[in-house]
């Protein structure tokens, strides 16, 4: 009986016939910015200003951004990166600490279209900073699971792997 089984499977699959190619699908978009690029990641910019931040009790400063891009699979199976530019001029991962006086920390989480940036000061201060510039990055699980060597909190090193160009 399983052999005969096995023959109706045989001839079931070696009676299927490749169909023609298709055309080539539109290009993906980075998010807001409009640039095309790899449909399996996306990023987008957010600056920030004094007026963007709350402040709640415990002496932490915070920034809700709304970002479409972050779906329910990116929430369940991705990953999100957020980066700032330093003083340098490159690009940072968060969470990231300065430790100046007072030093503070720049964080972030995420959840089904936001993202939440924290900004912590040890001296309990909230001074957030005159700009703040920030590129999110959402990148899909095949992405991540096609690049295990990469290092996601390098900016230049994701960008590279995801064959995203620079925004």
């Amino acid at each position: 009986m399983l052999t005969i089984a096995a023959g109706l499977l045989m001839a079931a699959f070696t009676g299927c016939v490749k169909g023609d190619k298709g055309d080539a699908g539109p290009a993906g978009t980075n998010g807001t910015n409009g640039t095309n690029g790899n449909a399996n990641v996306v990023a987008s910019t957010a600056t920030l200003t004094p007026a963007n931040w709350g402040f709640n009790t415990s002496s932490v400063s915070y920034c809700n951004i709304s970002d479409n891009d972050i779906t329910a699979d990116i929430v369940a199976t991705g990953t999100v990166e957020v980066f700032f530019t330093n003083s340098s001029g490159s690009w940072a991962a968060m969470p990231y600490t300065f430790f100046s006086n007072p030093s503070y920390t720049l964080s972030y989480g995420y959840s089904l279209d936001n993202v939440l940036i924290n900004l912590q000061y040890t001296d309990g201060s909230n001074n957030p900073p005159s700009s703040l510039e920030l590129k999110i990055v959402a990148i899909s699980s095949a992405q991540r699971k096609a690049h295990p060597a990469t290092n996601w909190k390098n900016y230049n090193e994701c960008m590279a792997a995801l064959s995203a160009p620079a925004l």
